[in-house]
């Protein structure tokens, strides 16, 4: 029997799109395998599809786990060469995924990053996303040795990489156990750890983007921020990784500033948050960090004043503010309309 190329590995919790999906799976002239991962343990509707091949296996998960944890049940029972995480309501460009793959296996990377084609859901519009600079394209990168290349070439999406599978298990590289934003530092880690990254100029599959999909939930916020802890955890473990260092000190800046302005409208989570992210930065080494891009983020100041006890209470009475504000504002328009209508009334009745 042939060795497999490829593994698909593909969690499933709605199965909405999966007969697009697996139309465009059967169109790949590799030598592969699908390893599907049901995500919806009361439901049968996969049952029903009659995935009998030999290359496609179905794994039921007993409880929902999530799209994470799936994943890495897929990684456990793969046997390709190179792994690809494809979601269930996407669909692969056959002739470009089997060049990628061919690509891959002939300059034996660890990764290989290719563009995305968008469709939007609900405006039926398609878009490229994460078009990396034509520079770098068919050229092998140590990321480790191009920060330039390594921070301005990769849009955190799981299935825009394909894998070696041993470079996978060699790092212990498994997804995080969170239900939503796991790609996030699996990709960043991925990235950081790899010696041999290529860059492909043309797109590998269409993604689905719903405005239902996680980035619109409730509980983004919360995940982002277990996110950044869960990416430091790592870093402090591992302080030589140069591109790590550089990913962090990157969104150093939006932890504590821009993603404090993004939460406190949002009033189910703001206080709580404020509180968790406050406590977080009393834990951070800065000396772990980019002093010199850290500088020229104009970070220090905003950090000093976010660390102090004065700051905190200024992000409180701040988006204390903004509510009173609105108030204001709402009472100041309808005293206003109510004093037109009253002018519009007596000007009626003076004509008469």
């Amino acid at each position: 029997m042939q060795d497999v190329l490829l593994s698909i590995i593909t969690p499933c919790h709605n199965i909405k799109y999966f007969n697009e999906f697996l139309a465009s799976i059967k169109k790949l002239d590799i030598n592969f395998e699908l390893i599907v991962i049901d995500d919806f343990p009361n439901s049968k509707e996969l049952e029903k599809l009659n995935l009998e091949e030999e290359k496609y296996t179905i794994i039921k998960n007993e409880n929902k786990i999530g799209a994470g944890l799936s994943r890495n049940k897929g990684i456990e029972q793969s046997k390709g060469k190179f792994i690809i995480f494809v979601d269930a309501d996407d669909m692969i460009l056959p002739r470009a995924l089997k060049n990628a793959v061919r690509l891959a296996d002939d300059n034996d990377v660890d990764i290989l990053y290719s563009p995305l084609i968008t469709l939007k859901q609900e405006r039926k519009t398609f878009s490229k996303i994460g078009c990396p600079d034509k520079k770098y394209c068919g050229k092998i990168y140590n990321p480790n040795e191009n920060f330039e290349f390594a921070g301005n070439n990769f849009n955190i999406c799981t299935s825009q990489n394909i894998y070696k599978r041993s470079f996978i298990l060699e790092n212990n590289l498994f997804f995080p156990n969170f239900r939503r934003l796991e790609d996030i530092s699996f990709v960043k880690k991925a990235v950081s750890l790899a010696k041999k990254i290529l860059l492909n100029e043309s797109p590998i599959l269409i993604y689905r983007d719903h405005n239902n999909s996680t980035k619109y939930t409730e509980g983004y916020p919360d995940f982002l921020f277990l996110n950044y802890k869960e990416q430091y955890d790592f870093y402090i473990k591992n302080t030589e990784n140069k591109v790590f260092r550089h990913f962090l000190t990157a969104e150093l800046n939006n932890l504590f500033i821009d993603f404090m302005k993004k939460i406190k409208t949002n009033s189910k989570y703001n206080l709580r948050l404020y509180k968790q992210i406050h406590d977080f930065s009393k834990q951070l080494d800065l000396s772990f960090f980019d002093k010199k891009e850290l500088k020229k983020q104009k970070f220090y100041p905003k950090y000093i004043l976010f660390r102090s006890l004065n700051g905190y209470q200024l992000i409180i009475l701040n988006y204390t503010y903004i509510k009173f504000k609105k108030l204001v504002n709402f009472l100041d328009k309808t005293f206003k309309t109510n004093l037109i209508s009253l002018f519009q009334k007596i000007k009626l009745l003076s004509s008469s």
